[in-house]
């Protein structure tokens, strides 16, 4: 049993793949402004922290194109750019509850939430993994990258300005993606429309689904 499994561990090692891909972000483009007597904070092409309650603070949702028949197990970062910290001299605006649609229902205020106003950077981790999806065949990651943190004890804010990130992958039988055989224009069509969506353009050839 213990040969068996030593020897599936090292096939799944020898199939893991790291993918990398670069961000980067411009200080002129943060904006922090006053509402209500917080602190604002946003970013071009983020979407906002979803922790009700917690400080809301602009995510990016970063796509990477990985091989077939994968999952990512792991992500981390690597700054290529010194941090810059921010002194706030208000809180940070919290994420409130979901309004409803046709705005008709009354919503209070949701109050700083303690849990994530104290003296540990929010979010915790620079990148988490988000969920996967298939696109046009192709096995396509998520990935949420918080380009500022929060401090709240001291009122910091920390901007990356550029990051390295790096994903292990580890094998998935139900990644395995196939596609409909293309004709060439049609392929090339549909990986340009892949290498503008992803992080890592030069990898979309080779990670390609196989055509049935």
């Amino acid at each position: 049993m213990r040969i068996a499994y030593l020897v599936a561990l090292t096939i799944a090692l020898a199939s893991a793949t790291v993918v990398k891909g670069d961000l980067s972000f411009t200080r002129s483009d943060l904006r922090l402004e006053v509402q209500s007597g917080f602190t604002t904070v946003s970013l071009p092409r983020c979407i906002s922290a979803l922790d009700v309650g917690a400080p809301s603070l602009p995510i990016f949702v970063a796509r990477i194109v990985i091989p077939q028949g994968t999952h990512v197990a792991r992500v981390s970062t690597t700054p290529t750019a010194a941090a810059e910290v921010l002194i706030c001299s208000l809180e940070v605006w919290p994420v409130q509850e979901p309004r409803s649609v046709s705005g008709t229902l009354p919503v209070g205020f949701t109050e700083p939430d303690p849990l994530y106003y104290g003296n540990s950077p929010y979010p915790a981790d620079v990148a988490v993994v988000g969920k996967r999806g298939s696109l046009f065949g192709y096995n396509i990651a998520s990935v949420f990258v918080a380009p500022v943190q929060y401090t709240a004890s001291g009122r910091t804010l920390t901007f990356h300005p550029a990051l390295n990130l790096r994903l292990e992958t580890e094998p998935d039988d139900c990644a395995q993606q196939s596609a409909v055989k293309r004709g060439g224009l049609a392929r090339r069509r549909i990986e340009s429309s892949i290498e503008r969506l992803v992080l890592n353009p030069a990898d979309v050839s080779r990670f390609a689904p196989k055509e049935r």
